[in-house]
């Protein structure tokens, strides 16, 4: 999985009209993904699969992949720091694995909060993260394999 699957479920006026609407946005795009994946040959993609040796779970794991998804809707607007404490917080999850498994966070926002948000990563001092502007979204990324960013904390 890498960022072309998310654009190729996310960058549409429905994935944008969605984004508008009160809860329910990053479940959806969790399940689109899934979707997305599992009709790739030879998929082997999970949703909601369980950390070793933990009660968390890991929002897709797609070959080997794990990957944790965050969607911020339009209408958690007010609310970002809430939403960068549980991008923290699943950032800590991928933690939990071993240094030499592949890690990825992705964060999808509509276009015109993107660059708000990445501010807001940056006053954190949240390096490790790149955008890239579509025409209906923004996604953040970020490569956890190896345990790289130590600063991101809750």
């Amino acid at each position: 999985m890498d960022i072309n699957d998310i654009l190729a479920v996310m960058n549409n006026q429905k994935a944008y009209d969605l984004s508008t609407s009160k809860g329910g946005y990053e479940g959806w795009l969790q399940a689109e993904l899934w979707h997305h994946l599992s009709q790739i040959p030879n998929a082997d993609v999970e949703r909601e699969f369980p950390y070793p040796e933990s009660d968390f779970r890991c929002d897709l794991v797609d070959r080997g992949q794990w990957v944790e998804l965050k969607a911020f809707g339009k209408f958690r607007a007010g609310d970002e720091n809430a939403f960068l404490d549980g991008i923290a917080r699943d950032v800590w999850k991928l933690f939990e694995l071993p240094a030499d498994v592949p890690a990825w966070v992705y964060v999808v926002v509509p276009i015109d909060v993107g660059d708000r948000l990445l501010e807001k990563l940056k006053e954190r001092r949240w390096l490790g993260f790149n955008i890239h502007h579509a025409e209906f979204i923004s996604v953040l990324y970020m490569d956890a394999t190896n345990h790289s960013i130590q600063n991101i904390k809750p």
